[in-house]
């Protein structure tokens, strides 16, 4: 299946909270085959992120030694770094690059040890193309 990186890399924390869940061990087990299977597309689009950022980025706090682009939504009310809209653009150029990804949907129960799994709307959406619940 074709992919977009941006999907992958936005699967990743729904993932992470997935795999804290107790499913049975036949789905736990597709989950986990999943994961390892978008675990180099991940590795990858998280290497050329952090490589934009050590581009684009200025030093934050003195000392601290982190790299930093601050955006328009900065919480301290800092000025936007002036590289921002060129690291805005190379990201997005990242995340809409598309990727071949062979796997198969994992299929999870309604139902956990009697009670309901429970997704918010925003990990269903970037898991829907990864997950089916049933």
């Amino acid at each position: 299946m074709k992919l977009k990186n941006g999907e992958i890399f936005s699967a990743s924390a729904s993932f992470a909270k997935l795999m804290e869940k107790d499913f049975p061990v036949k789905n736990s087990i597709a989950l986990r085959q999943l994961i390892n299977k978008l675990s180099e597309p991940l590795k990858v689009i998280e290497d050329v992120r952090q490589g934009l950022v050590r581009k684009h980025g200025k030093e934050g706090l003195k000392g601290s030694g982190r790299l930093e682009i601050i955006t328009p939504n900065d919480p301290e009310g800092r000025p936007v770094s002036k590289s921002f809209p060129k690291f805005l653009e190379e990201l997005n150029e990242l995340m809409l690059q598309e990727v071949e990804v062979e796997f198969e949907i994992v299929k999870l129960p309604l139902e956990v040890d009697g009670k309901p799994l429970q997704l918010s709307v925003n990990d269903l959406v970037v898991l829907e193309k990864f997950i089916k619940v049933e």
